[in-house]
């Protein structure tokens, strides 16, 4: 059986390597030990260690056919994240020259104010986190090429992670006619667990978005998220006319391949998860 490991077994690393686990070997990472305790007693098969990029990667780390690295870049300075995560990628390769790498990057790299946008749109990242991811696709694509695939997601939901709570309360929100660029758990699950089963099929393409085809505007869609689930209307600046960006992909866009197409069509039965998920608490 072949062997991927998942640097960061977190909200989206582990139950992608559960859904995995039929196909692979799992060797994964978590920062906590408590969470480590936890998976070990579920999988106990998986090798799990805690670890971060600043720790050293153990030396009889496995050998990997795929490796997943799913870190966000918020805790680090550009270069010092860029640096870790190619020094990762460099030993991972040392361990097995013709390993595939995974590099979860966002949609955040494309800027806000730019309309519709492709796997094939320029660059223009706004955030610091996103300059970073840049910097950091930049020098993995320098060093990989054809063996690494960048995955881009849309902001994620699901579970938890329940939308009406993003922008609740909040005022003079900007951009209400921009679009709203989500995907949801079970669809980013699905469609990375294809992405990774196909490497032949995916990996020559180089870069993938992963965002729901359908569209909403911010302020339709925020207001009616926070008012499903009973919370404080956001409210938007009305004034703000900039129609900031709308992702779609050239290799997942039919609606047919998501659960959630819509994520508008979609929220009230995520308030009524929400609202379940806060009861049993």
């Amino acid at each position: 059986m072949k062997t991927i490991s998942v640097f960061g077994l977190g909200w989206l690393g582990l139950p992608l390597a559960e859904k995995l686990s039929t196909y692979f070997k799992i060797a994964g990472t978590t920062r906590s030990v408590d969470k480590k305790d936890q998976m070990s007693a579920i999988h106990p098969d998986w090798e799990i260690e805690i670890w971060d990029l600043n720790s050293l990667l153990k030396p009889d780390w496995p050998a990997s056919d795929i490796v997943l690295i799913n870190i966000p870049p918020s805790k680090f300075e550009a270069y010092d994240y860029c640096k870790k995560i190619l020094d990762l990628a460099k030993i991972m390769q040392s361990k097995r020259s013709d390993c595939l790498l995974l590099f979860i990057s966002s949609t955040s790299v494309f800027g806000e104010d730019v309309g519709m946008v492709t796997e094939e749109s320029e660059l223009s990242p706004e955030s610091d986190s996103a300059h970073t991811l840049v910097l950091t696709e930049e020098k993995l694509v320098e060093e990989f090429r054809e063996r690494l695939l960048l995955i881009r997601p849309s902001g994620l939901v699901g579970n938890s992670r329940y939308p009406g709570r993003f922008l609740a309360g909040r005022t003079n929100l900007p951009r209400p006619n921009a679009s709203v660029n989500l995907i949801h758990l079970t669809d980013i699950l699905n469609l990375l667990n294809e992405i990774i089963l196909n490497p032949v099929k995916y990996w020559p393409l180089g870069k993938i978005n992963l965002s729901s085809p359908g569209f909403a505007s911010r302020e339709e869609f925020y207001t009616l998220a926070a008012k499903l689930a009973g919370l404080d209307l956001p409210v938007f600046d009305k004034h703000d006319l900039r129609p900031g960006k709308t992702v779609t992909s050239e290799i997942f866009f039919e609606p047919t391949l998501f659960k959630y197409p819509s994520a508008l069509e979609a929220l009230p039965n995520w308030a009524a998860d929400f609202k379940q998920s806060i009861q049993q608490k």
